[in-house]
């Protein structure tokens, strides 16, 4: 049976990128491939979306979990190096460069030939951030940082794929607890500022949650207090964001504030699951065309969004209007070049496009073979 609410979920953060992505063109707070007029509005918006990422991460856990009730591990492999390490290496190859160059142009007033600024870019790593012309997954570091969690956890998922969780997940409070583990995961080493373990930390509880429902069901009933707490945990988070600001190394209040963030992260996401599992479970038209679309739009929205805001910026109207303008159009541009992709054989496969599924009875957990409906 197809979980519609899991499809909604994903879909529905695929299409925050466009207004947090363009958040990040007047956000204050950090630099970003081109910049307009900062705003106080924009950049809160940045600072409340500490959850979308992770939500994308969980959902595709709680897809694997699905998927592999309909897949072989082979064909689960086969299915992610399609899906996701072909695309990776397509984008990084062919759509990111220019959100380089262009950011290139817009920080530095250099203005050389496309061809001349690809000869440096791809031996530049030197920042991979790529908001001065270097070498940049942009993005796409998503979908490759979900490649190598998936090809890392699969024996992990192949042991938990049975299992049913202990009576503590039900509780309440108990269902909190993960929290704690994810805020000690943060402690490792990151790569760029993202935290692979810390990722696969959301991919396993998705997994998790998804093979339990009873688990499921206790979240759905208890959705309201999630969805209190994290309001509470919003305000909390903009509040230090705007006071004490975010805090390094180990001191007590630098633990406080890590804890309650991955807190804060860990209930909106029960938050998610819950009001999703109760008003989403049920199939539309709209996200029948959205399970095709989402995925090729992640991986090429960035780059068209860039690309239109370093000319929308220039603008002589208000940043209110640079804003709508932006990330309507870059949606628009996006679901455009989707349809594009999806007739064209070459794109299809660059892009990670499947045929689309057909309806197949479900199997055991990682018997032979049927292809599974759910996408990343």
């Amino acid at each position: 049976m197809r979980r519609h609410d899991v499809d909604w979920l994903r879909n529905l953060a695929i299409l925050y990128l466009f207004p947090f992505h363009t958040a990040r063109i007047f956000d204050s707070w950090e630099t970003f491939y081109v910049e307009g007029h900062p705003h106080p509005i924009t950049t809160d918006l940045v600072q409340a979306s500490y959850w979308f990422m992770p939500l994308l991460f969980m959902v595709a856990g709680m897809s694997s979990n699905y998927a592999l009730r309909r897949r072989t591990p082979r064909e689960f492999l086969r299915e992610r190096t399609s899906r996701l390490l072909v695309p990776f290496l397509f984008g990084a190859a062919i759509l990111v460069p220019p959100q380089a160059f262009l950011a290139l142009r817009f920080h530095t007033g250099e203005s050389p030939g496309y061809l001349a600024f690809l000869g440096g870019y791809y031996t530049d790593w030197s920042d991979l951030s790529g908001y001065r012309g270097t070498f940049t997954p942009a993005h796409l570091w998503f979908i490759l940082f979900l490649f190598l969690i998936s090809l890392g956890l699969l024996p992990t998922f192949r042991r938990l794929a049975s299992v049913v969780l202990p009576g503590w997940w039900r509780h309440p409070v108990g269902l909190v607890l993960p929290a704690l583990g994810l805020a000690l995961l943060s402690v490792t080493p990151d790569i760029g500022g993202k935290n692979i373990l810390v990722y696969a930390g959301f991919v396993l509880l998705g997994f998790l949650l998804a093979g339990d429902e009873k688990v499921l069901e206790a979240i759905a009933r208890r959705r309201r207090g999630y969805g209190v707490a994290t309001l509470g945990g919003l305000v909390a988070i903009l509040t230090v964001f705007h006071t004490i600001g975010w805090q390094d190394g180990y001191s007590p209040t630098s633990i406080l504030i890590t804890v309650g963030y991955f807190t804060a992260t860990w209930l909106a996401l029960l938050a998610f699951v819950g009001y999703g599992r109760t008003y989403l479970d049920r199939p539309s038209r709209v996200m029948s065309y959205l399970n095709g679309a989402a995925f090729p739009v992640y991986v090429v929205h960035q780059t068209l969004l860039v690309a239109l805001g370093y000319t929308v910026v220039g603008w002589a109207v208000p940043s209110g209007i640079q804003f709508a303008v932006i990330l309507l159009g870059s949606l628009a541009a996006s679901l455009l070049a989707y349809e594009v992709a999806r007739k064209t054989p070459g794109l299809r496969f660059l892009l990670g496009i499947k045929a689309a599924a057909r309806s197949r009875p479900a199997r055991a957990p990682f018997a032979s073979s049927a292809q599974a409906p759910y996408d990343v």
